[in-house]
């Protein structure tokens, strides 16, 4: 490989919860590469659990600290000697923020980072730009490679941004990443990732580590998993409950039933939890589908029916699959077992069942 230094950017670096993405550095290092980790805010002292922690924010490169001190005035003298590319980079600043004043002034403010950014870059040698969670700090990641003509790329996850593509313009953070360089299988990568966590916990926990890998096997391969959901669509005939439980509810369903287990707790009773779930998620998707324009939904419309892909809309209507939709939902918090935080998972169950119903225009409402 010829990328011999590169930076990593996201929002907060290390966090206790992303130590995947700690795992990424440490593996690129491992290869030979020379990684500058980069975070725009530093991390609260709760974040560093250990000395891998605390090492690795001795060595991270703090932006919003670095625009309050002189490298900001530098960066600053960089741009204006060249008017061009700074004109231009406001612009695409300008044209990528989201709707209203807000949105145009925390814009500026991510562009007086990447100024930062882009220096620092500069200064350091480094020759690509690689940016996790494609939100405020992608936008940081976008202009810098601008400013500096680095090159940069970036792996999307986490649900609001799939909700919002628009909102994150993730069509334009796209469009001008590395040629050549995108990131895809993450959901893949992150399932066999769960494996090799498992099959180490199994180690010292032999007992409930097996039941917790033989219940993630179930749900990702056949004839109950992911797979068999992905099967479904070369069939002829189409049970549309049974291809939503297994593409879409399957995983939704090794997240309760290795919940309980973990926990010491009967899994079989929190199954219909997870289905539900999972079937509601696939409904909305299914609705989203059809009620929204490619700008808003941040991916081509009209897939499903394209590619002859099974869709409760397509079988029930635009109001049977809002009503079926309600239905679903509201069978979730009910199939909530009895348990110490019953309360707190059905408001959770309740917030998400907001979040992901799609506005229905009222000649759809029943």
């Amino acid at each position: 490989m010829s990328l011999r230094k590169i930076a990593y950017l996201t929002g907060e670096y290390p966090r206790a919860s992303d130590t995947f993405i700690q795992r990424e550095v440490a593996a690129l290092r491992d290869l030979g590469h020379e990684v500058q980790t980069c975070s725009i805010r530093r991390t609260g002292v709760e974040h560093l659990v250990g000395p891998e922690q605390r090492s690795e924010q001795s060595q991270t490169f703090h932006v919003l600290e670095a625009v309050k001190s002189t490298l900001f005035l530098r960066a600053l003298g960089q741009n204006l000697r060249q008017p061009a590319r700074f004109l231009s980079a406001l612009k695409l600043a300008w044209s990528t923020a989201p709707k209203g004043i807000k949105g145009r002034l925390y814009q500026m403010i991510y562009l007086a980072e990447a100024m930062v950014l882009a220096t620092k870059l500069q200064d350091a040698g480094v020759t690509h730009l690689h940016n996790h969670i494609a939100k405020a700090s992608c936008t940081v990641a976008m202009l810098a490679s601008h400013l500096s003509g680095i090159p940069y790329s970036f792996t999307i996850h986490g649900p609001d941004i799939f909700f919002e593509p628009h909102h994150w313009r993730i069509d334009v953070k796209a469009a001008r990443r590395t040629p050549g360089v995108l990131a895809v299988l993450t959901g893949d990568s992150l399932i066999i990732l769960a494996f090799e966590v498992l099959a180490r916990a199994t180690v010292d926990h032999p007992g409930r580590g097996a039941q917790l890998l033989l219940a993630l096997s179930r749900r990702t391969g056949m004839p109950n998993g992911i797979c068999a959901g992905q099967g479904w669509e070369s069939e002829a005939e189409i049970d549309l409950g049974a291809y939503h439980r297994s593409k879409t509810a399957a995983l939704f369903i090794a997240a309760t039933e290795m919940g309980a287990i973990a926990s010491g707790h009967p899994s079989e009773e929190w199954l219909d939890l997870g289905a539900l779930i999972g079937e509601a998620f696939q409904v909305a998707d299914d609705l989203r589908d059809a009620l929204l324009d490619e700008a808003s939904l941040g991916k081509p419309v009209g897939q499903d029916d394209l590619h002859g892909r099974p869709n409760a809309v397509c079988e029930m209507g635009i109001g049977g699959a809002v009503d079926h939709l309600s239905k679903i939902l509201a069978a979730a918090i009910a199939s909530i077992p009895s348990c110490p935080g019953e309360a707190m998972l059905a408001q959770m169950v309740s917030h998400q069942a907001d979040k992901i119903m799609p506005a229905v225009p009222a000649r759809y409402r029943g």
